[in-house]
């Protein structure tokens, strides 16, 4: 005897489409997501040792400038492009965008930290999206013509063949391109992957001042709080930026991040 399955209410699907890309949201901006990025201070490091930040209320003005003037115009609009490339299943794109990102990056510790924090991100991204396997590509067949790779036909498959690129050297595999490209596959809204990567980067920041200054928690989660009318300002702003025209202007963020460069004593990588 078979039992009649009870049909499901009519708020279950979309309350379900919803729940999945807000937990796919959750895990990828999870300071516990394996990229790494709890080990980078983004010139924290050097603005606690130089005295230019002493107290909570200037860690929270350094977090706003940062944020505003150097992750806005640049991490975040990469995000938003990488999201757009991999969701219209274009890789190439997705590759020039990559390179592009690097090239705004000019303390070399800041390139290190963002090729090794999205080559972390992507080797985990690739396993959660599940892409399906791809055909062997490339090669020369046996009159002499060669083969070209397919073009990937899902955010999934442009997320492993990204993945690949960057593995074989072809591209730099930056985090913030990394980041879209990683929520596009997982089926981020792009205005979720944008904050997710916005938080993320408060948090890391925020992270590093527990540890460099004396505030504690409340006060670390009291400036995150009061920054989120800010996230979404600048989200907003980013999400429909040209990413040929990036424009991150911290001049005084990236000095800090070069002198972080030659410290005696460095807790953090950056």
């Amino acid at each position: 005897m078979t039992t009649a399955r009870t049909p499901d209410p009519p708020w279950a699907a979309p309350l379900a489409g919803a729940g999945l890309a807000l937990l796919a949201t959750l895990q990828l901006a999870d300071s516990a997501f394996p990229a790494g990025l709890y080990a980078f201070s983004h010139g924290l490091e050097t603005a606690v040792q130089e005295g230019h930040v002493r107290t909570a209320a200037e860690l929270e003005g350094f977090l706003c400038a940062w944020l505003g003037w150097q992750v806005g115009p640049g991490d975040a609009v990469i995000v938003a492009a990488a999201h757009r490339a991999t969701a219209s299943h274009d890789l190439q794109c997705l590759l020039a965008i990559d390179t592009r990102c690097l090239a705004t990056k000019l303390p070399r510790e800041a390139r290190e930290a963002s090729q090794k924090a999205g080559r972390r991100l992507l080797a985990t991204a690739v396993l959660l999206a599940e892409a399906p396997t791809r055909p062997p590509t490339g090669g020369t067949s046996s009159d002499g013509r060669v083969t070209p790779f397919p073009a990937p036909t899902s955010p999934a498959a442009v997320l492993q063949a990204y993945g690949e690129s960057v593995a074989a050297g072809a591209a730099p595999g930056t985090h913030a391109a990394a980041f879209g490209a990683a929520g596009a596959a997982l089926g981020l809204p792009a205005g979720a992957a944008i904050l997710a990567e916005l938080h993320s980067a408060a948090t890391t920041c925020l992270g590093a001042g527990l540890r460099l200054l004396r505030v504690d928690h409340q006060q670390t989660q009291g400036i995150l709080r009061r920054l989120a009318p800010r996230l979404v300002e600048i989200a907003g702003a980013a999400e429909h930026a040209d990413w040929q025209h990036l424009r991150p202007t911290a001049p005084a963020a990236e000095i800090l991040q070069m002198r972080h460069e030659g410290a005696h004593v460095r807790l953090f990588m950056s």
